[in-house]
């Protein structure tokens, strides 16, 4: 039986202009906790840890709370510098 991906990249329709306009929305935010990055890149929860795990997502810890950093929307292309 062959096993099918369900990894999402970044380049799949779900994370489409629209979201990427939510993402956009706060110009002075630093980062996004793991529930709001999720919600607004359409990426279930093992889909982020996985794309954290092969290095595709870096993440940052403020205090034990881990975040998604502006960088990384940034670099993927989900906002402009």
């Amino acid at each position: 039986m062959v096993r099918k991906s369900l990894d999402k990249s970044f380049s799949s329709p779900a994370c489409d202009k629209s979201r990427a306009t939510s993402v956009a929305s706060n110009e002075q935010r630093l980062g996004w906790r793991l529930p709001e990055w999720m919600r607004l890149t359409g990426t279930s929860r093992p889909t982020l840890w996985r794309q954290v795990k092969r290095g595709d997502l870096k993440l940052v810890y403020v205090g034990p709370t881990p975040m998604v950093p502006r960088a990384e929307a940034i670099r993927l292309g989900l906002i402009n510098k």
